[in-house]
C-alpha cells in the first residue's frame, strides 16, 4: 500500500508535512552543511566552491561548521556571538589596536 509523503520545494521527500514545512522554512545555508536532524553532514561541500550571497566569509564558515556539530549547540550561543560581534566591532576604533587608524 503506498504512504504519504511530502515533497519540500527542492525535491527532498518527508513522511509529513510538518517535516517539509519546516525544512522549507530552516536556512539553505545551514542545510549546506547540516542535516534534517541538525547534525553536521559527514560529506561537506567545499565552502570556498559555493556561490552563497553572504556576509560570512569561507573561512568564518569553515570554523563555525567545524566547531558546531549540532546546530542547536550553537543557537544556544547567540548571545555570546552578538557579544563577540560588538566587541569586534568597537575595536574599529581602537587607538591600542590601530594606533594610526584601521588598515
Amino acid at each position: 500500500m503506498p504512504q504519504q509523503v511530502w515533497q519540500a520545494d527542492d525535491g527532498t521527500v518527508f513522511p509529513s508535512e510538518a517535516e517539509a514545512v519546516r525544512y522549507e522554512e530552516s536556512d539553505k545555508l545551514f542545510r549546506l552543511f547540516y542535516d534534517q536532524d541538525v547534525k553536521r553532514k559527514d560529506n561537506l561541500p567545499d565552502i570556498e566552491q559555493l556561490n552563497i550571497r553572504t556576509s560570512i566569509g569561507p573561512h568564518l564558515m569553515q570554523l563555525f561548521v567545524k566547531e558546531f556539530t549540532y546546530l542547536p549547540v550553537a543557537v544556544g550561543e547567540t548571545r555570546g556571538f552578538k557579544e563577540l560581534g560588538n566587541r569586534l566591532q568597537d575595536l574599529k576604533s581602537s587607538k591600542w589596536l590601530f594606533p594610526n587608524g584601521m588598515p
